[in-house]
């Protein structure tokens, strides 16, 4: 995606995030820029409707792209994931994105598509499940599951 795509596309979620309808926002857009429409916006424009945004409340959510998450503030979901690594790291499962295929594995045992939208009990299941299959490979090598 370009920086210009990207830029209008971070105006428009911006809008949506702060619940303006699409007349408030082109309102706003026309206020700050005399503009109604945000397709003929130069950068300074669009960093001025963005710091209209951020004046409004809204927080633009860190760094995107997949795994970028933050931890969870759930302690039962950061304990999924910390079992997750610790069989990641004793060979059981490999990905170059732990993170997500986590959610994967969470996603086909319990239907969810995000962890920290489990209930209590669908964690403890899931919480449950890695437990046991750590128990078998520590059984399977003796002992150690970082072997």
């Amino acid at each position: 995606m370009s920086t210009r795509k990207a830029a209008l596309a971070c105006l428009h979620l911006g809008a949506k995030e702060l619940g303006l309808s699409d007349e408030a926002r082109r309102d706003l857009l026309e206020r700050i820029t005399g503009q109604r429409s945000a397709k003929g916006l130069t950068s300074a424009q669009v960093g001025a409707v963005l710091d209209e945004y951020r004046r409004l409340g809204w927080r633009p959510r860190g760094g995107g792209g997949r795994g970028a998450r933050r931890p969870s503030d759930r302690p039962d979901v950061r304990l999924i994931f910390g079992l997750w690594r610790g069989l990641a790291e004793a060979g059981a499962v490999s990905s170059s994105d732990l993170s997500r295929a986590c959610r994967a594995w969470v996603r086909r045992q319990t239907g969810v598509d995000d962890p920290d939208w489990l209930t209590v009990e669908q964690a403890q299941g899931c919480i449950e499940a890695l437990k046991l299959w750590r128990g078998r490979l520590t059984a399977r090598d003796g002992g150690d599951p970082q072997r």
